[in-house]
């Protein structure tokens, strides 16, 4: 059972689980998760939206969103965890912040705190979740690998690194023995044919069941679908750019705190 990757170990439903059983401690976890989620979307609007309301909006959508209630519906409790991304999206970007306060004996305990709180997340959620390994961990990766080029620095790749560090030695009593059992049995399944129109049909509908060739019951495919939505948001924001007024377009990007003055 060591060995097993989707047994956790100290996760945080399963340690609410020891304490409070295990119906109540999924629970407990599930409503803690939501409001994480919903907390740091929030965080994560506010870096763009000024209006409160409008950041309460983003987060309700996200937690909200098909996909989640999906993955609940068919019972894949393991993609509760992503609902911690956006707090930690958000935390790379107040350590670029943070990182030029560092100076000072407090921004260098705030940066300290700040690590090993996400070292302790990190590790709560990867336990006994390996999709978060193989997805959630990759994806917030390479966001501070971009976020680090974009403002030239290299504080949300420390950050995350040292994080993540910590983390696999705080889970050592999880990961080392799931790894090792990996290494020795590992999962080969055969292959089968999937047809990419899948991946469009899942994109829109992630239901249960397939109508076109797909692996398993299909549903599968909507976690690949984040490139593809990336790919989307970023051609809608370059329209939005150029079809916007260029004065406009300096005060939503927050440039020099330029305001719009008179009838404009």
């Amino acid at each position: 059972m060591a060995g097993e990757p989707q047994i956790p170990f100290m996760s945080l439903s399963m340690t609410l689980s020891y304490l409070l059983g295990p119906l109540w401690g999924v629970k407990l976890a599930s409503i803690v998760y939501l409001a994480l989620g919903w907390a740091g979307a929030r965080l994560y609007a506010g870096l763009w939206l000024r209006m409160p309301l409008q950041r309460s909006l983003a987060a309700s959508l996200f937690v909200g969103n098909g996909f989640f209630f999906c993955r609940y519906g068919m019972g894949h409790f393991d993609f509760v965890p992503f609902l911690v991304l956006p707090l930690v999206l958000w935390a790379l970007h107040r350590s670029v912040d943070w990182a030029r306060q560092a100076r000072s004996l407090s921004g260098r305990v705030r940066l300290l705190w700040v690590t090993l709180v996400g070292a302790a997340m990190i590790a709560l959620v990867i336990d006994g979740c390996p999709v978060c390994i193989i997805h959630l961990m990759l994806w917030v990766g390479l966001y501070a690998c971009v976020l680090s080029i974009k403002s030239r620095g290299a504080t949300p790749v420390i950050l995350f690194g040292c994080a993540l560090g910590i983390a696999t030695v705080l889970d050592a009593g999880y990961l080392w023995p799931m790894l090792e059992s990996q290494a020795a049995f590992p999962r080969r399944t055969p292959d089968s044919f999937t047809s990419a129109l899948s991946l469009v049909w899942f994109a829109i509908l992630p239901m249960r069941g397939k109508v076109l060739p797909a692996n398993g019951n299909g549903h599968e495919l909507s976690v690949y679908i984040g490139p593809v939505l990336a790919w989307c948001m970023w051609r809608s924001r370059y329209w939005l750019r150029r079809a916007c007024p260029q004065r406009c377009g300096h005060l939503a990007r927050g440039e020099r705190g330029e305001r719009l003055t008179g009838d404009g």
